[in-house]
């Protein structure tokens, strides 16, 4: 049974959901390189260390997005738009249902609030999802091979 990394809150919902905007996310073999790599004293990511707040990250990165999107042709690319992405592979290429799409996406569904309220979250469903995205990929461009679980 895989167990969770700690608990999450998304910084952008967490005060305005009554469950904080809580996800529990597994770490996969090939993401433990980039944690490592970014690792921040007493946080998880170093950025913090970097950058004065979560808005400078991200246009930041947004930039090396841009440079990047101009190098393979894909004008404005943007953080924004990996989130569609991913949500567009996860329901189109791997048939995983759009209600699971909106849970990996950390969202919350109000007509679901009060079923949530007597069901445990079980996160294995998301991860079982994460896994199966990361699959589509070639990760030996960094880790030398795909590892083992």
């Amino acid at each position: 049974m895989k167990c969770a990394s700690n608990p999450y809150q998304r910084r952008k919902t967490r005060t305005r959901r009554k469950d904080k905007a809580l996800i529990k996310v597994f770490v996969e073999p090939e993401i433990r390189p980039l944690i490592e790599k970014y690792r921040g004293n007493g946080t998880v990511f170093c950025f913090s260390d970097h950058y004065v707040t979560s808005d400078m990250l991200n246009a930041m990165v947004n930039i090396g997005l841009k440079r990047i999107g101009r190098e393979i042709g894909v004008p404005d690319l943007n953080f924004y738009y990996a989130r569609h992405s991913m949500a567009s592979i996860c329901a189109n290429r791997l048939g995983i249902d759009i209600a699971r799409v909106d849970e990996m996406l950390n969202h919350s569904d109000p007509k679901m609030a009060l079923a949530r309220v007597y069901i445990e979250k079980d996160f294995r469903p998301l991860w079982d999802a994460n896994r199966r995205l990361l699959d589509l990929f070639d990760w030996s461009f960094y880790t030398k091979e795909k590892p083992e679980d």
